[in-house]
């Protein structure tokens, strides 16, 4: 449910910004690396062009989604802080 998707995206920092009870708009300024990281592991978003910074996905199916969309954030903002690390003096 669109809830739920919203505190999961919440959790790993994107903040949504409405949407339908079908898919929601992500904003986040790292909107392309999300959306890259997620479509290699088969997580299909859309990115706008004229929008940098949005996003939309849609609900998982079913709970096995749910998990692999979790995962995949999981991954995602852990590699995001590792670099992050990196780059720090």
């Amino acid at each position: 449910d669109a809830a739920r998707l919203d505190k999961l995206f919440a959790r790993f920092g994107a903040t949504v910004a409405g949407g339908t009870t079908l898919f929601r708009y992500l904003r986040l300024p790292e909107a392309a690396g999300l959306f890259s990281a997620l479509g290699e592991r088969g997580i299909l978003l859309r990115h706008f062009a004229q929008r940098p910074q949005v996003l939309r996905a849609g609900l998982p199916g079913d709970e096995t989604e749910w998990q692999r969309l979790e995962a995949a954030l999981a991954d995602w903002t852990s590699l995001r802080e590792h670099r992050t690390k990196e780059t720090s003096p």
